[in-house]
């Protein structure tokens, strides 16, 4: 990737202009400095920053000047500075601009930006390839990848089927023995009975948790259910302390199903059918999970990151699926997971 000069939308346009001159010296000085190489080596192609701020002309004269600028050893385009304060509709006038001017046959790449209603305004603009950190700084910040995606109905049928009678529908506090509220952790686990009682939803997904459905799968919703379901939840809320249940019941992730293997790590994609008897399931649950966050253990935000990145593969693994399908795929998908979770239109 070439150089560039980012700059937040909070800055003028004066600044944005000598940000968009600037970047396309760097980009120039970079053909140059690969085209001194041995004359023997592959010459690598380079991708070149866009920048422009939220000023959509301004993007589209970056893009101009990157193709003046790399000519045939041109190999891509970075969409820089966005997802650093620009409004919704502000990026997807400078997407559209951006992309517009661009060489079709390029792919074309996205940096920062990667919640789900911004990934999803991405694709539908031409975006190739999402570039962020944002399931990770979930992790970081305690909270697990929630939302709903196709697929899941299925998944959590497979795990149901696994777990045998005592499956992911019963009621998280059904299995628990009796606690003695005297000592620290029988309060805890009091406490956690007691906020059961008086919240009665899922403290991850926000939907209601009782009753819960026959089959267990996370779809089923009982009546007054919420109308959305949250993309994310957090791992420290304290009725965690008493569900047994994986962060995603019926996800086959590493930390919901068990499996550390490489085989399940680079063979089991999410887009690919999990082998049950492999996959197992001897997952981590939700309650060990509190128990590791709340008492400060890296392994936490380790088994976080996984579950995250895995749900995200699965998002955009869906996402690939649908534009394959092509016709108008993509964009029922698209309305299904903004209806869903209550994401702004």
């Amino acid at each position: 990737m070439s150089p560039c000069v980012e700059l937040d939308p909070c800055n003028g346009r004066k600044r944005h202009e000598d940000a968009v001159r600037h970047t396309g010296d760097l980009i120039r000085d970079t053909v140059h400095g690969v085209g001194a190489g041995p004359s023997a080596a592959p010459q690598p192609a380079v991708l070149a920053a866009v920048v422009g701020g939220a000023f959509p002309d301004l993007r589209r004269s970056s893009v101009e000047a990157a193709v003046a600028a790399a000519g045939d050893s041109l190999g891509g385009f970075v969409l820089a500075g966005m997802g650093l304060g620009e409004t919704r509709a502000e990026r997807a006038a400078s997407l559209a601009a951006a992309v517009e001017a661009m060489p079709a046959h390029l792919p074309r790449v996205l940096v920062g930006p990667g919640d789900v209603l911004s990934v999803l305004d991405a694709i539908r603009a031409g975006v190739d390839v999402i570039d962020t950190d944002w399931p990770e700084t979930l992790a970081s910040f305690g909270h697990a990848l929630t939302m709903r995606l196709p697929g899941d109905d299925e998944r959590a049928a497979r795990a149901a089927a696994r777990a045998g009678p005592a499956g992911w529908g019963e009621a998280p506090l059904a299995r628990l023995p009796e606690v003695d509220a005297s000592d620290q952790a029988g309060g805890a686990a009091q406490r956690a009975s007691e906020a059961w009682d008086q919240a009665r939803t899922d403290p991850l997904t926000g939907r209601p948790c009782f009753p819960l459905a026959a089959t267990g799968s996370p779809g089923a919703a009982a009546e007054g259910a919420p109308a959305t379901w949250r993309v994310h939840g957090s791992v420290s809320d304290p009725r965690l302390a008493l569900d047994r249940r994986p962060l995603v019941p019926g996800c086959e992730c590493p930390a919901c199903a068990g499996s550390w293997s490489p085989a399940a790590l680079t063979d089991k994609l999410p887009s690919a059918a999990a082998d049950d008897a492999a996959m197992g399931t001897t997952g981590y649950s939700r309650a060990y999970i509190h128990h590791l966050w709340g008492s400060h253990e890296l392994l936490a935000q380790a088994l976080l990151e996984a579950h995250n990145a895995w749900r995200y593969r699965q998002l955009l693994a869906d996402v690939r699926a649908a534009l394959v399908s092509g016709g108008s795929a993509l964009e029922d998908l698209c309305e299904r997971l903004v209806s869903l979770h209550g994401l702004a239109r």
